[in-house]
């Protein structure tokens, strides 16, 4: 019975150790699954550690582009405010350049005005001193009749002022005679008269025929003024020649003045010619400049609109993107991140829960080895 005993304890003692084994195998098995798993998930848990720390640097980069995209606009904001202000005070100094245009062309026209005036009055003063030299040689043709009747009169007076003398040297002799009385005669005025000179002879030759005879006083009397209206003519005949000689003087110096004004009008018309060319050329390159700075203008203009658009480059990659595509790119990175943070956050639960589940296994596995090689009696215990 003893031996039947034992030898169910042993076969008892087998099937418990055959069980313990497949159990240990099993948990084995089990712990080599979990030990893969673990593995697996560890090299996934690194793999998404990898790309999440990818991730943030992308997105610490895409920050930083951010912030300098930021200070890009900030400068172009600050660029575009000091542009509007040059462009201000362009805009400012166009229009004080249109005023000085205007300005310009005020006094161009003015000077145009005056130009034409002055062409008026040159035409005008053309036509006046040629009615002047017309007149002028009509009355030097007059003047030279004139003289030609004065140096008849002249060489006429100088005929008689010879026979006169002889006349009144005559009368002095008779007068030293006693027959004739010369107190009441002018010898000056009846010299110069050749009518009363005749008179005089027709009295001296009626004397000289009767010598004892005299003249009476009222015969000289009126001799002495037929002599006197005589030298009254005679003055008068000089005065006229004077005052025509003198109006030849006036017109001759008024024609030098008018052709000296004409000069002058075109000397001065020449001055004025050249100051509108120089103001011409001052305008076209006051327009010029202006189109210049209107180009210029232009042109900085599109500058800014350009740098305002201006692509900024990204990393090494090479690709150009503009401010919307570079926000876009943010933000499609900035949701791809926070998928990735979600995913490795349930890899690190089920990690978490894998490692969980493995410590219980391999508990229970150690707990097993040394219930087996403690106390080989509380083998049901266990198993139970």
């Amino acid at each position: 019975e003893e031996k039947t005993k034992l030898e169910a304890e042993r076969n008892s003692k087998q099937e418990l150790e055959s069980k313990l084994n497949q159990e240990l195998t099993t948990e084995r098995g089990k712990f080599k699954a979990e030990k893969v798993k673990r593995e697996t998930l560890q090299s996934q848990l690194a793999k998404a550690n990898n790309e999440k720390n990818l991730a943030c640097q992308e997105k610490n980069e895409l920050i930083q582009r951010l912030k300098e995209a930021q200070e890009r606009l900030l400068f172009l904001d600050h660029t575009l405010e000091t542009d509007g202000d040059r462009l201000q005070h362009m805009l400012q100094f166009l229009n004080e350049q249109e005023a000085v245009i205007k300005k310009s062309e005020a006094a161009i026209a003015e000077l145009n005005e005056a130009k034409n005036n002055l062409e008026n009055q040159i035409i005008e003063m053309d036509a006046g001193s040629k009615t002047a030299h017309t007149s002028v040689v009509e009355m030097s043709k007059q003047l030279l009749s004139k003289d030609e009747q004065l140096s008849k009169i002249k060489s006429q007076r100088d005929k008689a002022i010879r026979e006169n003398t002889a006349l009144s040297e005559l009368l002095h002799f008779l007068a030293a005679l006693n027959c004739f009385d010369i107190s009441a005669v002018n010898f000056d005025e009846i010299i110069n008269d050749p009518n009363a000179m005749v008179e005089i002879k027709e009295k001296v030759k009626e004397l000289c025929r009767k010598p004892s005879s005299t003249i009476t006083e009222s015969l000289v009397r009126e001799q002495a003024e037929q002599i006197k209206e005589q030298a009254v003519n005679i003055q008068k005949f000089k005065e006229e020649v004077k005052q025509q000689s003198e109006r030849i003087q006036e017109l001759t110096t008024s024609l030098n003045i008018k052709e000296n004004e004409i000069i002058y009008l075109k000397a001065e018309n020449n001055q004025q010619f050249k100051r509108m060319k120089i103001l011409e050329n001052v305008q076209q390159n006051e327009e010029q400049r202006v189109q210049q700075i209107e180009q210029q203008t232009e042109r900085s203009m599109v500058d800014e609109k350009e740098n305002e658009t201006k692509e900024i480059s990204i990393g090494s990659t090479g690709n150009k993107v503009t401010k919307d595509k570079l926000l876009t790119m943010l933000v499609a990175k900035s949701t791809a991140l926070a998928r990735m943070e979600s995913k490795v956050k349930q890899l690190e639960l089920v990690h978490s829960m894998c490692a969980r589940r493995r410590a219980r296994g391999e508990s229970r596995i150690a707990q097993l080895e040394s219930i087996l090689q403690n106390d080989p009696s509380c083998w049901g215990n266990v198993i139970s």
